[in-house]
């Protein structure tokens, strides 16, 4: 995800709603900060900082902190994938069951990619 031209806000997904989101300075330093979709901008207490300023400011928008939960079952779908797929490999020929679980695997990844999206509406 990008940073809007001159705004620096989450993508639309993730606008009307509340959450953590990784944004950086002008001088890279990468940071969470939390969004307020009440009134569209970045919680600083005491004031919201709005988009535009943000920008002006150099701060660039970097992407979504999902929740833990979330990171855990994708980075878990990732490795079974990476097992699934180094042992396909190796017994291609031998058999179609690395191929099942290669199957499983995919859907897997794919399952904990939606509940990713999931997470932002």
């Amino acid at each position: 995800m990008t940073t809007n031209e001159g705004r620096c806000e989450p993508g639309p997904e993730w606008r009307e709603r509340d959450g953590w989101h990784w944004v950086a300075n002008a001088a890279g330093r990468e940071a969470p900060i939390r969004w307020n979709a009440g009134v569209s901008g970045w919680w600083d207490d005491p004031v919201p900082i709005g988009p535009e300023y943000a920008h002006r400011e150099g701060y660039r928008y970097l992407a979504p902190c999902p929740p833990p939960a979330t990171v855990a079952a994708l980075v878990e779908a990732l490795e079974v994938l990476n097992v699934a797929a180094r042992h396909a490999s190796l017994h291609l020929a031998a058999t179609e069951q690395p191929l099942l679980a290669l199957d499983r695997a995919i859907i897997q990844s794919r399952d904990a990619l939606a509940a990713y999206r999931e997470a932002g509406r």
